[in-house]
C-alpha cells in the first residue's frame, strides 16, 4: 500500500476523519480517496476500531469468568482449550490496554492538528505525516 493510501486509511479508521477531511493532509483528490473508503471497505475497519475499549474489557473479563464458573460449577480443573482461551482473552485486554494508551496520544495529537491547521495548515499537513509513524512506532514498540 503506498504511503499516501496508508495515511487516509490511518486517518479515516483511527482518527474518524471524512474523506474531505482527509484531503486536507495529503494530495489526492476526493473521489480517490472515496474509492479507497467503498472498495477496501474502511468502514468496517473503522467500526471494528472505535468498539468502545471498556465495553471490550468488560467483555472479555465476562467470559473469563464463565469459563472458570463452569469449571467451578462442574467441580473440575480448567481444561488445556480453556487454558488457552483465558491466556488469548487476557492477551487482548492488554493489546487494548496499550491500545487504549496510544488512543490518548492519537487524540492529544488530533486536538492540535485541529488549533495548527487554523493557523498554518501546510505545516499541519507536513506534520501529521510524522505524528502517524510516532503512533505506529508506539504501537509496535508496545508503549
Amino acid at each position: 500500500m503506498d504511503r499516501n493510501k496508508e495515511l487516509a486509511r490511518t486517518l479515516y479508521a483511527d482518527q474518524g476523519l471524512d474523506a474531505l477531511d482527509i484531503t486536507r493532509y495529503i494530495d489526492e483528490d476526493l473521489l480517490t480517496i472515496e474509492g479507497w473508503i467503498r472498495d477496501d471497505e474502511w468502514m468496517k475497519l473503522r467500526t471494528a476500531k472505535n468498539l468502545s475499549p471498556k465495553t471490550l474489557i468488560q467483555l472479555y473479563y465476562e467470559q473469563s469468568e464463565a469459563i472458570m464458573k463452569e469449571a467451578s460449577t462442574e467441580q473440575r480443573a480448567i481444561t488445556l482449550k480453556e487454558t488457552n482461551t483465558l491466556a488469548k482473552l487476557a492477551e487482548c485486554i492488554n493489546k487494548i490496554e496499550r491500545r487504549i494508551d496510544s488512543g490518548a496520544v492519537m487524540n492529544m495529537l488530533e486536538e492540535f492538528n485541529n488549533y495548527l491547521v487554523k493557523i498554518k495548515p501546510q505545516l499541519a499537513r507536513e506534520l501529521v505525516i510524522y505524528e502517524m509513524e510516532y503512533v505506529r512506532q508506539m504501537m509496535r514498540d508496545g508503549k
